[in-house]
C-alpha cells in the first residue's frame, strides 16, 4: 500500500471531523511539490495547552505501545500529530480535535479522578479500548451512545471522533516514520544500489526493458 493509499483509506474513516480540503493537503505531501506550503496557525483556541498535549501523548503510546518493538512515541507520532493539526487542519477543524481532546479528559476525570495520562495503564488501556469500539459504532452512524451525565450526546460525538482521528493519525505517522518504516513495515530503499559495470554472467541476460 503506497502513501496515498493509506491516507485515502484512513480519511474514509474519519468523515465526521476532516473536509476534503485536509485530506487534499495530506495527499499533497505524497507528490513532490516544493510551492506547498503550511497552514497558518491560529492563536487562542486552537493551540494546544499542555494538559491536551500530553492527553494527546499518552493516548498514541497506548494506541501504539513501545514493547520489544518501538511505539509511538519512539516514532514522535505526537510531534506529528500536533504539527498536522495546526498547520494542515483548517480553523474549524482544528478547534474541534483540540476541544475533543479536552472531552476525552473530562470522560477520563469523570471515571477515574484524574486526567489520562495520570491514570494507571491498565485503565488507559481499558478506557481508549472502550472509546474505540464507541468510535466505530459512530462512524457506522449505529449512534449507541452510553448516557452520560458528564457530556450530552453532541458532546460525547465530538469526543469520540476526535478518538478516531487520533488513533488513524497515530497510525498513518507512525507507519510513514523511518522508525514505523524500518522496524515494522518492510523497508526497500528506492532507488536501490547502483552498480556501473555488472558482469553479463551474473545477470544471466539482458534486460527486457533496457
Amino acid at each position: 500500500m503506497t502513501r496515498r493509499e493509506l491516507i485515502q483509506q484512513l480519511s474514509a474513516n474519519i468523515p465526521g471531523l476532516l473536509s476534503a480540503a485536509t485530506v487534499a493537503t495530506l495527499l499533497s505531501g505524497c507528490v513532490n511539490n516544493k510551492q506547498s506550503k503550511l497552514a497558518p496557525t491560529s492563536n487562542g483556541a486552537s493551540s494546544f495547552n499542555s494538559v491536551q498535549l500530553s492527553t494527546l501523548s499518552a493516548l498514541s503510546d497506548v494506541i501504539i505501545p513501545t514493547t520489544e518493538t518501538p511505539g509511538a512515541k519512539d516514532a514522535q507520532v505526537p510531534a506529528f500529530i500536533e504539527t498536522t493539526v495546526l498547520h494542515v487542519f483548517t480553523t474549524p477543524e482544528r478547534s474541534k480535535f483540540i476541544h475533543g481532546l479536552s472531552l476525552l479528559n473530562t470522560l477520563c476525570i469523570d471515571r477515574y479522578g484524574d486526567d489520562f495520562p495520570k491514570i494507571p495503564p491498565g485503565e488507559q488501556y481499558q478506557l481508549a479500548a472502550e472509546l474505540d469500539e464507541a468510535a466505530k459504532k459512530v462512524q457506522h452512524k449505529a449512534l449507541a451512545l452510553p448516557k452520560n451525565a458528564i457530556l450530552d450526546d453532541k458532546a460525547l460525538k465530538l469526543a469520540l471522533e476526535c478518538f478516531a482521528v487520533l488513533k488513524n493519525l497515530t497510525i498513518f505517522g507512525f507507519c510513514t516514520s523511518e522508525v514505523g518504516a524500518t522496524t515494522f513495515l518492510q523497508h526497500k530503499p528506492i532507488p536501490g544500489r547502483f552498480d556501473g559495470c555488472v558482469p553479463l554472467a551474473d545477470i544471466g541476460t539482458s534486460w527486457a526493458t533496457s
